[in-house]
């Protein structure tokens, strides 16, 4: 086999590429959780990008950390929030910037970013007082789960105080659930409206598969970015929209 020939002013910088520290970062593999439960979480990200119709966004990352018992399995679930600055998404943007005691008026005035975009957009230092990733980021999050592009994914349904308590107890939660289950059971054929009305724990993931066939039937709307990405950036945070659109399935499109 022939040896590769590099031209010369390739891998010039070796003894910088060897020497050069990088910080490694693992995929989430796990579960994501039913819709309803509730996480510690960090706001670890925070960039300052647009939308597809170039409305100004936010796109907020939360990763869960340091959960009790048996939600310690979710630690490092990510969930992705993109809160495009309008009117209509108020409901997205105002319940996270008033958790943090932060104003439309902070975004506007005291936002900082880093000297360089990124793929998704360009990174937030800090917004008036907050800053991603501080000890000040930490709160307790109710997940959203949706499905997307054949996924499962989360997002932030509330914003909690960060000593909010949990909903999760190891050692009673496994002698509940069985004893619901076996008193439904025993009771069926003599039970009154009221009993057979009152849903039963295993029927919790029928109305996710419902949502399931919704979305498949939608149309992606993914699809439309990459013609809107050829055009020349203009403001801080367009800049490689389409790149961060094919690298990153795991966002939500809007």
């Amino acid at each position: 086999m022939p040896k590769l020939k590099m031209e010369p002013g390739d891998l010039a910088n070796i003894k910088e590429l060897e020497e050069a520290e990088y910080e490694a970062g693992a995929r989430y593999t796990g579960e994501v959780p039913a819709s309803g439960t509730m996480l510690n979480f960090r706001v670890t990200k925070i960039w300052w990008t647009y939308t597809d119709n170039g409305d100004p966004m936010l796109k907020v990352l939360s990763v869960a950390e340091d959960n009790p018992g048996n939600l310690e399995e979710y630690d490092g679930l990510p969930c992705w929030d993109n809160m495009a600055l309008t009117t209509s998404a108020k409901f997205k943007w105002d319940p996270f910037l008033d958790h943090f005691g932060l104003t439309i008026r902070d975004v506007k005035g005291k936002t900082m970013v880093e000297s360089e975009d990124d793929n998704i957009g360009a990174p937030i230092t800090d917004i008036a007082r907050f800053k991603p990733g501080s000890d000040a980021a930490m709160f307790v999050g109710i997940v959203s789960k949706e499905r997307y592009n054949g996924k499962w994914q989360g997002h932030i349904a509330e914003w909690l105080d960060a000593d909010t308590p949990l909903e999760d107890d190891e050692d009673e939660e496994p002698e509940e659930k069985p004893a619901r289950r076996a008193k439904a059971t025993t009771t069926r054929r003599r039970a009154t409206g009221r009993r057979q009305a009152e849903p039963e724990p295993e029927d919790e993931d029928e109305p996710e598969d419902e949502e399931e066939e919704a979305e498949e039937e939608k149309p992606s709307r993914r699809r439309r970015a990459p013609a809107k990405a050829k055009t020349a950036p203009t403001r801080r945070g367009q800049r490689r929209r389409a790149a961060a659109d094919e690298d990153d399935d795991d966002e939500p499109p809007f």
